[in-house]
């Protein structure tokens, strides 16, 4: 009997193996065969294989996106891992949990997870798990905007899998860093790296991954509009993800069918593809995917001038929302649905809940600008410990040659000491301009913020403490509005001076632009300021003119001169023209407010002469706004001036050239 169990056990072990090994392969039913192996290990009370079993069930489910089932399988695998002290199992049930908490938007939980899926993978050597464990932090960071972090871990990744010969895990890699690069707008780069993936896919007939990189192909077919391919190209994801029954890439390839779907305005068939992500999602609990397709839903509900389904939509998105960004997006949306219903309580309210996500998302970005300038001091001092190593070298050499060979290691000696002096003095130099930076920014934060939010706590403190009577309430939140609108302009702008005064030159990332579409684009953003001035908002720009700039730098400046315009103006307008040149574009925003003094434009562009006025509602500033605008019209080679005349108001032109 003991010479059968143990044949028995080596079998189940072998299969065992042979089933892990297999996992991916299209031509194996893991399921069945975790079944078989869990029914023959409970028959002789195999502990390893029960476990095992489990794993291998788990792992099939987490396949098919039934991640809630695949956990409960996982955790009962690691329980029994745990009391027969298996750490190969235990590590990689650690990392497949991980995994699923990323699938379902828990990413505080994947990062747990992975960490301690990757210390039992060191201890053991186990090559490829490490590997997947970089892998895993890569693409959590990504999730979390941690791109350094994500190119660190993912080329460690690639390395060992590409040292280990694992084919299929080498395309994952390049279809996951292909994303990385998609999201840092690196969209050449990013298409090299999916069609390495594509083609590593259809050679080793991985259709999971395959369908996943031309969804993502797709992505970029959709920022270069081409809809057509794009539909093309989703509908043969979604055929392939069909015939392999992966529900997760299935209502993937929905919601990007139905954003193209919604570009080309076949809204029919674009809700049809929404409502069906949405379902999928939901049954499998992919919170994110779900919350991303509400919203893209919401948003054709509003296109189409349905509020109602629209807020339906955006109520489900903020259940499922997991993100400070996606939140934002989702309130944001919200109080734009409040404002056209004449809800305006219930519109600040989802204002407000938008700028605390934003705020949560700078903070974020202040920290990672404060990581960047810790390493560039740490790589500045490393370079000085390297001189000095260099410097010893030297004297060592030459304390061994000859009288002459030394007169020659001295004076090249010297030269070397000038070179790296005149080096550690520009590098000081850059150390001495960052911190100065930085006191600027600090000192803009501890002077120009403390009133506005001195004053949001005081209305909060009165409130909470009943000492206003309801006849107030609307005072009251007019006064937060403008007080923490305030708050949030200052910290934006102090952000994008700070971000581009230290990385000194800003590249133009070149896209066409119709000025009057992304004016006309930007009506709902500012139509809570105008309205709080009573001031009309004019386009008079040529509806068929296209010309080359920075989307994002241009609806920068256009936001700074139209908020800047409107904080001057009350009961007027706000004129915003364009002028085609044979060389430049001119565009100018006028209004009729309370114009300037001779004296208050010239310092106006001038860091150390700048100052702050108030608005005709008592509005704080930094100042910073016309800095920021001046800096992104100079990455156009353009320039800015201004015209103004007190009490009759201003006119600030800036160009754009054609040359760039």
């Amino acid at each position: 009997m003991s010479s059968d169990i143990d044949i028995n056990i080596k079998t189940l072990d072998d299969l065992i193996s042979q089933a892990y090994a297999n996992r991916k392969a299209p031509s194996q039913n893991t399921s069945e065969i975790a079944e078989e192996i869990i029914k023959h290990s409970v028959s002789i009370s195999y502990a390893k294989g029960i476990a095992s079993g489990y794993f291998l069930k788990g792992y099939a489910l987490s396949e098919n996106s039934d991640y809630f089932s695949a956990r409960s399988l996982f955790h009962g695998a690691v329980s029994i891992f745990e009391k027969i002290n298996d750490e190969i199992w235990l590590a990689r049930s650690y990392y497949i949990i991980g995994a699923t908490h990323y699938y379902t938007g828990e990413f505080d939980k994947a990062l747990e997870f992975n960490s301690l899926s990757f210390d039992l993978h060191l201890k053991n050597n186990d090559k490829e798990g490490i590997a997947l464990n970089y892998n895993g932090w890569a693409i959590t960071y990504m999730e979390l905007g941690d791109y350094p972090a994500t190119i660190e871990n993912s080329e460690k990744a690639l390395s060992i899998f590409k040292e280990l010969n694992y084919e299929s895990s080498i395309a994952m890699m390049y279809n996951n860093m292909g994303t990385m690069y998609y999201r840092l707008r690196d969209y050449d780069k990013a298409l090299e790296l999916y069609n390495c993936s594509k083609e590593m896919c259809e050679r080793l007939n991985n259709m999971t991954l395959y369908t996943l990189t031309l969804n993502n192909i797709s992505l970029i077919y959709t920022h270069q509009e081409k809809h057509e391919q794009c539909v093309q190209i989703n509908l043969e994801a979604l055929k392939i993800q069909r015939e392999i029954n992966n529900k997760r890439g299935e209502a993937n390839s929905l919601g990007k069918l139905g954003g193209t779907y919604t570009e080309l305005n076949l809204n029919d068939k674009a809700i049809e593809c929404f409502n069906e992500s949405i379902k999928i999602c939901n049954t499998i609990g992919d919170k994110k995917g779900e919350s991303l397709a509400s919203l893209d839903l919401g948003m054709l509900y509003k296109k189409l001038n349905e509020p109602l389904k629209a807020r339906t939509c955006v109520e489900n998105a903020l259940k499922t929302a997991s993100t400070p960004n996606h939140l934002a997006g989702c309130h944001l949306f919200y109080s734009e649905l409040f404002e056209e219903a004449g809800e305006y309580v219930k519109s600040l309210e989802q204002y407000k809940l938008y700028n605390e996500n934003v705020l949560l998302q700078s903070d974020e970005q202040l920290k990672n600008l404060k990581l960047l300038f810790e390493d560039k001091k740490k790589y500045l001092s490393a370079m000085h410990k390297l001189a000095l190593l260099k410097r010893e070298s030297d004297a060592l050499s030459e304390k061994n040659s000859a009288l002459n060979e030394l007169n020659q290691q001295l004076n090249l000696k010297n030269n070397t000491l000038s070179d790296t002096l005149n080096t550690l003095r520009s590098q000081s130099s850059e150390i001495r301009r960052i911190n100065d930076i930085n006191t600027k920014i600090l000192s803009i934060l501890a002077h120009d913020l403390r009133n506005p939010l001195g004053i949001v706590q005081q209305v909060i403190s009165m409130y909470i403490d009943k000492v206003i009577d309801q006849e107030m309430i609307d005072e009251i939140f007019k006064e937060l509005q403008k007080n923490s609108t305030a708050a949030l302009n200052m910290l934006n702008e102090v952000l994008h001076w700070g971000t581009s005064q230290v990385e000194k030159e800003m590249a133009a990332d070149l896209v066409n632009i119709n000025l009057y579409n992304l004016i006309e684009g930007k009506r709902n953003e500012f139509s809570l300021l105008l309205k709080s001035k009573n001031n009309i908002l004019e386009n008079l720009c040529d509806e068929n003119s296209v010309f080359k700039a920075d989307s994002n730098m241009l609806s920068v400046i256009m936001r700074n001169l139209i908020v800047n315009a409107n904080k001057f103006t009350r009961d007027g307008k706000i004129i915003v023209n364009s002028i085609n040149d044979t060389n430049f574009v001119q565009v100018t925003v006028s209004d009729t407010g309370i114009g300037m003094k001779p004296t208050q434009v010239q310092r106006l562009f001038n860091w150390e002469t700048r100052e702050s006025s108030e608005g005709t509602s008592g509005e704080k500033g930094t100042g910073l706004g016309l800095l920021l605008c001046s800096e992104f019209i100079r990455a156009h080679n353009g320039k800015i001036w201004v015209e103004s005349e007190q009490n009759k108001g201003s006119s600030f032109h800036f160009t754009i050239s054609k040359n760039l």
